[in-house]
């Protein structure tokens, strides 16, 4: 008997499995959970309302979920595919409990509801601000009544980035939440002035990250992205061997990215392995403009993550489009060994990690400089140890010895790159057109495979 029951089972479940594939209009939905459910305009809840999550998926694209019919996620008797979203009123009449009372008033500002958050959610009554203005992101809570938080990507100085699910479109995608403050506020609205004039001015087929929608949501500008894969950062300390031609294909990338930017006017002010991603291919994409600014707009004295600041920037001069090449420089030759160029503790140490590899600056640049005072005495720098107990004096090593390397385009670029003076230091557009990018990558002889006999062997 029972065999014959489990095998009823089995057979039921096949037929449930044929039907659901027979659906042309199944939809998956996306990352929630197995107690999420979607519901028609005309079904009530069956469950507890703090079980429920309201569901839109789309027609027009299907979000590819690694679960299965096993995980119960396209089970047709327990879930309901919405075909349309509701409007606030309905979700009002029926999921009352699921709502605060804050979003009961919150809601009436949507005209279409998608998606409406897990039991876990921001609570209304701690406020939506941690002490330092961020946002207070909770796994599977709603954000704008449509985009449901899947993790944190990352944070920092101006906002955090996680990764959402669209209910609306079905797919993945990145959402920038700005903090709540008026300096946030400010360069949001610049960026994405700047990611719009990027966005309509850039083809197809571009290195630099397009801004997808941006809105407000509880005081906070958020702006969507397209989900990208592995930042540079990440592949550089998950890939053990480098060679020039991963430095060619990612560089060659980066720059036409940096063309894209500057030929529209704009200055990055923040390029660093961490702000270029990449997809399986080496496909690269340049992120994160929070800080960017037009040519004639330099609104931060204090800008250029440390490692790859360039010199005009320490030394307290006006900055322009050259202080991304030094940045490029930077990043380039990290690219290669794995590890920053210059891994200055401070600004001292960091001008002195300079000119450890480099020839000391003109005076006529020092003449100019605000802060000239901080780091040289005359023209020359100070002496001082780092934590380490090291002195890194001028001019005691140079870029052939520390980066290991004897490709002469490669150095010569680096040296383009690296000019004390913004004026002649080498721009995006000569620098794609420079022999380093032209040159062949020697390829290793394959083996030729030779018969003897009964044996193989390789000459």
């Amino acid at each position: 008997m029972r065999n014959s029951e489990s095998v009823k089972r089995i057979n039921l479940k096949l037929v449930d499995i044929q039907k659901a594939n027979s659906l042309k209009r199944i939809q998956k939905l996306g990352p929630s959970s197995k107690r999420t459910l979607a519901y028609p305009l005309s079904l009530t809840s069956r469950k507890k309302d703090s079980e429920v999550a309201l569901v839109y998926c789309s027609e027009r694209k299907t979000h590819k979920s690694r679960r299965t019919l096993s995980d119960g996620v396209f089970d047709l008797e327990s879930r309901k595919v919405a075909k349309k979203p509701l409007n606030h009123l309905e979700v009002i009449k029926v999921f009352p409990k699921i709502l605060s009372s804050y979003e009961k008033t919150e809601i009436s500002n949507y005209s279409k509801i998608y998606y409406l958050g897990k039991q876990n959610k921001v609570n209304p009554e701690l406020g939506f601000d941690d002490l330092e203005c961020y946002y207070r992101v909770v796994k599977g809570d709603h954000i704008a009544y449509r985009y449901e938080v899947v993790c944190i990507l990352g944070k920092g100085c101006f906002g955090e980035v996680v990764k959402a699910f669209d209910h609306k479109k079905g797919e993945y995608l990145a959402i920038k939440i700005l903090r709540n403050t008026e300096t946030s506020q400010v360069q949001g609205l610049v960026e994405v002035n700047i990611l719009r004039d990027l966005r309509e001015n850039s083809g197809a087929k571009s290195n630099v990250v397009k801004l997808k929608k941006h809105f407000k949501f509880r005081s906070h500008l958020c702006l969507c992205f397209e989900l990208l894969d592995i930042s540079l950062y990440e592949f550089l300390k998950k890939k053990s061997v480098k060679s020039i031609s991963t430095v060619k294909k990612v560089g060659y990338q980066i720059l036409k990215g940096l063309e894209e930017i500057h030929n529209m006017g704009v200055i990055h002010c923040d390029l660093k392995p961490e702000n270029v991603m990449l997809n399986r291919s080496l496909e690269v994409k340049i992120i994160d403009l929070g800080t960017s600014c037009y040519f004639n707009s330099n609104y931060f004295t204090y800008i250029q993550s440390r490692f790859y600041r360039a010199p005009e920037v320490i030394l307290g001069l006006s900055y322009s489009r050259p202080i991304d090449m030094w940045s490029f420089g930077c990043v380039l030759a990290e690219i290669l060994t794995g590890r920053p160029l210059f891994p200055g503790e401070n600004e001292f140490d960091q001008l002195s990690c300079i000119m450890q590899l480099l020839k000391p600056p003109p005076g006529y640049i020092l003449k100019n400089s605000l802060r000239k005072h901080l780091f040289f005495e005359g023209n020359k720098l100070r002496v001082q140890r780092n934590s380490r107990g090291q002195i890194r004096l001028p001019g005691s090593s140079s870029l052939e010895r520390h980066l290991k390397t004897t490709d002469l385009g490669f150095l010569d670029l680096l040296s383009k790159c690296f000019e004390w003076d913004p004026g002649k230091r080498i721009t995006a557009k000569e620098a794609l057109k420079h022999k380093f990018f032209k040159q062949r990558v020697p390829s290793k002889k394959p083996r030729r495979l030779f018969r003897h006999k009964s044996m193989l062997f390789f000459s």
